[in-house]
């Protein structure tokens, strides 16, 4: 056992509040896609027929990241 293991079980033994901190975290994120979603409605729509391999909550990022300009968000995912 690695000095990280040992001070990681030392201070925390149960791994108490790791869980809890993962849901919190997925809480917001599902509260920050559904804001995005409600925001992008029209543009995931479009971008979603266009490709099938990006999650939604991708596609939602990706418009966010471009200020929701469709034709950009669809010119960089071709990019890659």
């Amino acid at each position: 056992m690695g000095s990280y293991d040992y001070d990681t079980q030392r201070t925390n033994p149960a791994g108490v509040g790791h869980k809890n901190n993962h849901a919190a975290t997925e809480v917001a994120e599902t509260e920050e896609v559904k804001h995005l979603k409600s925001q992008y409605k029209n543009e995931l729509t479009k971008l979603q027929e266009i490709t099938t391999e990006w999650s939604e909550a991708d596609l939602l990022f990706a418009l966010q990241e471009n200020q929701g300009d469709l034709e950009v968000t669809i010119n960089r995912i071709m990019e890659g």
